[in-house]
């Protein structure tokens, strides 16, 4: 009988250690509260994130995937307590995604570690490409040349350009859209600025940079707004720019010929350059 007691509290014991281990790796995690399995990336950072950020001075933590409903052990992460971190968060399939929907406004989304730290990632958007049309998925940045140019009747007016038709354009996941040949003041030249996705319905891919005072910058795959061009491909845009004049209290939205159509020629990724054919 004494056996049998001595087994009993020994399998007890076992059980209890067991829940309590249990339930100490639940006090802190990030949790997948989407339906989809997702890639979960967490970066380093310094005392400011925001600019740190925008000039890429940060280096990868973590990398995991989770299932949905999976939960992400920030205490097995080796994060320092008190320090800030950036986590970026994609489906495998790369249409949901956390880049450029964050709630502060910037293109990535921040935290301060402590070891108490709990919060779920959501989304109730539908599925979209631009992360693909982007960054290639899980690229860092792609590059884009004009190839052709358009008036608002959908005809070609490249032959009658000159040197301006060329710009070589990036797209990248910190500082956005640099357009190689931009022929505003230098003021206005949108290195850092941030960018906003606006989708006009499901179809239509649209990403405009805001500049002071003038012009907005736009990349989209549907032009049918202004002239009889879309696009098909994700490696495929229209580039364009709009201004806006507010004079007699109204505001009244000019868009800019040409209308360049531009295509992805390079994708770059944190280790390597992947060429398009």
């Amino acid at each position: 009988m004494t056996k049998l007691i001595l087994i009993s509290s020994i399998l007890l014991s076992i059980v209890l250690t067991l829940g309590c281990h249990k339930k100490e790796e639940q006090q802190c995690y990030i949790e997948n509260g989407t339906q989809y399995k997702i890639y979960l990336d967490i970066y380093e950072t310094l005392p400011n994130p925001h600019f740190d950020v925008m000039t890429s001075h940060i280096k990868l933590a973590t990398h995991a995937q989770l299932q949905p409903g999976a939960r992400l052990d920030l205490l097995s992460c080796n994060l320092k307590d008190g320090a800030n971190y950036v986590y970026d968060w994609y489906s495998t399939d790369y249409k949901h995604s956390g880049w450029m929907r964050p709630v502060s406004g910037y293109a990535f989304n921040l935290f301060n570690y402590h070891p108490h730290l709990k919060f779920s990632i959501t989304t109730k958007e539908k599925g979209s490409n631009e992360r693909m049309i982007c960054l290639n998925g899980d690229g860092i940045a792609t590059l884009w040349k004009t190839v052709d140019a358009y008036d608002r009747n959908g005809k070609s007016i490249w032959n009658t350009l000159g040197p301006q038709r060329s710009h070589s354009i990036a797209i990248k996941y910190y500082t956005m859209i640099i357009d190689s040949n931009w022929e505003g003041p230098p003021v206005c030249i949108p290195i850092g600025m941030r960018n906003g996705f606006y989708l006009a319905d499901t179809d239509r891919f649209w990403l405009n940079t805001n500049l002071f005072p003038d012009p907005d910058l736009i990349l989209t795959d549907n032009a049918s707004f202004l002239a009889p061009l879309k696009s098909e491909s994700t490696d495929t845009l229209f580039y364009l720019t709009r201004t806006r004049d507010y004079s007699d209290d109204t505001c009244i939205v000019q868009y800019r010929e040409p209308i360049y159509k531009i295509a992805k020629v390079k994708t770059e990724y944190s280790d390597k350059i992947d060429e398009q054919q």
